[in-house]
């Protein structure tokens, strides 16, 4: 938040903070989709005791799907995050 506002401060850097936010956003998504979706799933999956090949495949076909799903939603914020706070950091004005 200290780098936001100091970024904020300045008028020419305006364009960096915004893309800055953004990048908080994102690694802020991020961190909400693997704790609201991919740890309870991994959870559920940890909840089976003792699997017979049967059971295996249920509970592959019931997770893997929403589990991929959810892993490339966090990979594609994830990514987003870094390279925001990389363009962000280039739209900063040059110091001399």
């Amino acid at each position: 938040m200290l780098a936001l506002a100091s970024l904020l401060s300045r008028r020419a850097a305006r364009p960096a903070a915004a893309v800055f936010a953004l990048a908080v956003v994102l690694a802020f998504a991020t961190v909400v989709i693997t704790f609201a979706g991919n740890v309870p799933l991994n959870q559920d999956l940890a909840g089976f005791e003792r699997l017979t090949p049967a059971l295996a495949a249920d509970a592959r076909a019931d997770f893997e799907g929403p589990w991929n799903r959810l892993n490339l939603i966090r990979t594609l914020t994830a990514f987003g995050a870094g390279v925001s706070a990389v363009v962000a950091q280039a739209l900063l004005p040059q110091r001399r």
